[in-house]
């Protein structure tokens, strides 16, 4: 019998991506407003999320801009784009049963998102 192990954790693989994207979103947080700079990074952000073929950096933009991001319009944006890109290019085929199609990948999303306390309503009033 042979046995294959690559040795990689996938919950430390996933947690080594949120905080390798939250280091990335931290620099959105000193980006001078002056000028273009901010909204043409963001635009990149986003760009990247959207173009990732890689689940598990999708699903880490969601913690990373919850847990990173200052300004709320910006955790709002990247949040969004990372769960429409999940749903758009990365959700597995559910199975037959009830409760998958019940979820429909939300348990994967719901999982991510940590809206902090402090700014719940100001996060809902930037989604609406």
């Amino acid at each position: 019998m042979l046995v294959f192990f690559s040795g990689v954790d996938p919950a430390s693989t996933a947690s080594e991506v949120c905080l390798m994207m939250s280091e990335a979103l931290h620099l959105l947080n000193n980006c001078s407003p002056v000028g273009d700079v901010l909204s043409v990074s963001l635009d990149f952000v986003l760009q990247f999320i959207r173009d990732s073929s890689c689940t598990m950096l999708v699903l880490a933009s969601i913690p990373a801009a919850c847990r990173t991001l200052a300004n709320i319009q910006f955790m709002v944006s990247v949040v969004e784009t990372g769960i429409e890109s999940f749903f758009a290019k990365h959700l597995p085929p559910a199975p037959s049963d009830s409760q998958a199609e019940a979820d429909a990948g939300w348990g994967q999303v719901v999982t991510s998102v940590a809206v902090p306390e402090l700014a719940q309503d100001e996060f809902v009033q930037g989604r609406l």
